[in-house]
This record gives structure tokens, C-alpha cells and sequence, in this order.
């Protein structure tokens, strides 16, 4: 696979999107916030950037209703589905696909969703609200990787109130600890690769008629994209 350009810019996606028409692109990775995304994609339509010739990947942890917040750019709603329709978003999978799991906190899912949504209101409408669910077993691994700390510390004489920076030794410890944190959360299971990167499932979206639909899982310690039991890919003039 081959990149065939990069484009950024600060503000004014204008001039990036007319580069990448130039040079032909047909695969466009695109990374940036949702705010940006609606004016890069009012120039996508302005461009022809979009339809069967094209294949767009982005960013998963938009709000659903992303592309209607046309306040602020020349585009209609309409143009922007348009110009967003087909289009991949890729994201880890933000809650635990079995909802009657009970996981370390002695909750489910099902539970952790019900009880969020009775204060925030429904979490795809809330900013953020999609991804609390691994916030809420980001805390938990953390607690349990300081805890398991504490625990060797205290059986040396030592403990956590003693760490400063200099503390190479401590820091190596919390860092182990991390590295070997493995817990059923609401998230689904919470483990760590030795960079610390969370291992969880990917999952691919495709939108059409306006809607998400999951298309695909990636199991990455597995290395495999699993496209069973998931909606069907649809390519635009199909």
C-alpha cells in the first residue's frame, strides 16, 4: 500500500480537499474532530469528493448526528448526507457486547447504561457519553494496578504516600502493575499490551442513509477482521 499524499491545514479545509482531488485521491484517511469534520465534509460535496469513486475512512466517536450541525458552513443537511453517505468510521467498541455480563464492579452493562442515561439523559446524545463506559474501567484499572502496589510496597516497609518523580523504582512497579491488570469491566475485558495500549475489539462502521451500521469487528490479538453476523457492506451505485 502506498500513500499518495498528506494534506493538513488549521482551519480551512478548502484548500487540503481540492489537493487530494487533484492528486486523484479514491482512499482518504481522514483524522480530526467532529467540529472539523462537517467543514471538511461541506468541501467534499462542494468537490465531488464523495459516491462510488470514493471510499472515506474517519474517525468512530462522532456523535451519531454529527453531520447535521450545519451552523456555520455553506452546506445544507442534505448536501452533507450526501456527500457522507458510504463513508467507514473505525473505533474501539466502546461496551461489552454481552449486556447481562457482571463484571468486577457487580454491575452490568445493561445496569452501567440505565444508571448513566437516568442522569446524563442517552449517552449518544451526551459528548462523551458513548466512551464512559471505558472511562468508568479506565478508574477501575487504574485502582486495581495502585492497589496491587500498595500491597508489595506495604510487605517492603514502603508505600504509594512516599512517591515523588525520583521514585524510578515505584514508577517501574505501577507501570507492571498496569501491564498486568486483566478484569471483565463494562467495556467488555480491560487488558494492556506491553506499550500500554488498551486491547480491545475495533469496530467498523458503515454509514448509510444517514444511520451507522456495524459491518465488521477487528480482533486485533487475534488479527482478525470478522465480518459474521455484522450488516452487509454497501458500495454507493451498487
Amino acid at each position: 500500500m502506498e500513500i499518495g499524499t498528506r494534506q493538513s491545514f488549521v482551519s480551512d479545509p478548502s484548500d487540503a480537499v481540492k489537493n487530494l482531488k487533484r492528486q486523484d485521491a479514491r482512499i482518504i484517511v481522514g483524522l480530526f474532530y467532529d467540529e472539523t469534520a462537517t467543514r471538511v465534509f461541506c468541501e467534499v460535496f462542494k468537490n465531488g469528493l464523495y459516491g462510488k469513486r470514493h471510499v472515506w475512512f474517519i474517525l468512530g466517536w462522532y456523535e451519531n448526528d454529527w453531520y447535521t450541525k450545519v451552523s456555520g458552513i455553506n452546506c445544507t443537511v442534505q448536501e452533507m448526507l450526501k456527500a457522507v453517505e458510504g463513508h467507514f468510521t473505525t473505533e474501539a467498541l466502546m461496551i461489552n457486547r454481552n449486556m447481562t455480563q457482571r463484571g468486577i464492579a457487580g454491575i452490568t452493562p445493561e445496569e452501567f447504561v440505565n444508571k448513566m442515561e437516568a442522569n446524563l439523559g442517552k449517552l449518544s446524545t451526551v459528548s462523551g457519553g458513548q466512551e464512559s463506559p471505558l472511562a468508568y474501567d479506565a478508574i477501575w484499572a487504574l485502582a486495581l494496578a495502585l492497589d496491587k502496589v500498595q500491597t508489595k510496597l506495604e510487605s517492603q516497609g514502603d508505600s504509594l504516600e512516599n512517591f515523588n518523580y525520583q521514585r524510578v523504582d515505584i514508577m517501574k512497579e505501577i507501570y507492571a502493575a498496569m501491564n498486568s491488570t486483566s478484569f471483565i469491566g463494562v467495556s467488555g475485558n480491560v487488558t494492556f499490551s506491553q506499550a500500554g495500549d488498551r486491547i480491545a475489539l475495533t469496530m467498523v462502521e458503515q454509514m448509510i442513509n444517514g444511520t451507522y451500521r456495524t459491518v465488521a469487528l477487528h480482533d486485533i490479538s487475534a488479527g482478525k477482521l470478522d465480518f459474521t453476523g455484522h450488516e452487509k457492506i454497501i458500495w454507493p451505485g451498487q
